[in-house]
């Protein structure tokens, strides 16, 4: 209870607050937890998200080889991340979150990771606003989101949406 009381604290934190914030949650977790699949999964994620490419492959690994203690979405969740971050194969890493998207309609996380690295580290930005757009009216908190509909708008060089997708990020986040 304690590890899963520190693991969802941790995974608000990154997904509302920063994703730096969620950082010693998440560590705490897992070492009241060792074999945390999804508290190594998150932790890989938020890394990655704050530049820790090294950490973060590591603790995505360490994920991947406990993802059998896992359930079904939550294997979404690390398989994804796992092909996103460690072997870098995104073409496997949208088959999976498409697959995961499917399979739990309400979920906003699959959306969200397809808005970010997934689709735009491959230059498909439009995909990326429409995969921001459906996580964000799935879950209106949820962050990430709108980061990356702005990142995509940005890229494409609609720099009016990029500013107003900015300014409506939920929290602490909204840019004067």
């Amino acid at each position: 209870l304690e590890a899963w009381q520190a693991y969802t604290a941790g995974w608000k934190a990154a997904n509302t607050t920063g994703f730096a914030a969620g950082v010693p949650l998440l560590k705490r977790a897992i070492e009241i937890d060792p074999k945390f699949a999804m508290a190594h999964a998150v932790l890989g994620n938020v890394q990655s998200d704050i530049g820790e490419s090294v950490l973060a492959d590591e603790s995505t690994s360490v994920a991947y080889r406990l993802r059998d203690r896992a359930s079904e979405r939550e294997r979404f969740y690390i398989t994804a991340n796992y092909d996103r971050t460690v072997t870098g194969n995104l073409e496997k890493a949208r088959q999976t979150c498409e697959s995961w998207a499917q399979a739990y309609p309400r979920d906003a996380s699959p959306h969200g990771l397809l808005s970010g690295f997934i689709s735009q580290g491959t230059g498909k930005y439009e995909k990326a606003i429409e995969e921001a757009k459906k996580a964000i009216d799935l879950d209106p908190y949820l962050t990430p989101p709108y980061a990356n509909l702005a990142g995509s708008y940005f890229y494409l060089n609609r720099l009016e949406e990029a500013n107003n997708a900015i300014h409506r990020i939920p929290g602490h986040f909204i840019l004067p």
